[in-house]
């Protein structure tokens, strides 16, 4: 698990504090965590965490950091679309882009953080998707 800092006010003095944020995946769901300290002032400790849908500024730090992964369906011409289709759509892909997703994802494949190309791994493998996940050197 890659942890990365970002940057925020302590809520008791209003120093800047850095603050340190992780993404994983517990219970088949992401969950993004950020924890701050207040070095000037030892107060304002504070515990941020959610579900899903992870902030754009901590998902950011994430991918500066950590680097962004890619997440290839393996022998995607032995794979059913169906599948795939139906685990796009659980995950709340509109019905209108779900096509043309699971096309990218069968041939470029999908850029994200670790964590959420390893719960997308995780659904895909439930319905008998293989894949793989590596550090993008294509970003």
């Amino acid at each position: 698990m890659c942890e990365a800092f970002i940057e925020q006010r302590c809520q008791t003095c209003g120093s800047v504090v850095q603050c340190r944020t992780w993404e994983h995946v517990i219970g088949g769901r992401l969950q993004w965590v950020v924890l701050c300290g207040c070095g000037t002032c030892g107060g304002g400790e504070t515990e941020e965490f959610g579900w899903d849908e992870t902030p754009a500024q901590v998902r950011q730090a994430l991918l500066d950091t950590c680097g962004t992964f890619r997440l290839r369906v393996q022998a995607p011409q032995q794979v059913a679309r169906m599948p795939v289709m139906r685990v796009l759509r659980a995950t709340g892909e509109p019905l209108a882009s779900v096509s043309a997703r699971v096309e990218a994802l069968m041939t470029q494949g999908q850029t994200g953080t670790e964590a959420e190309l390893e719960l997308l791994a995780l659904r895909l493998a439930e319905v008998g998707v293989p894949t793989t996940t590596a550090r993008d050197d294509q970003g």
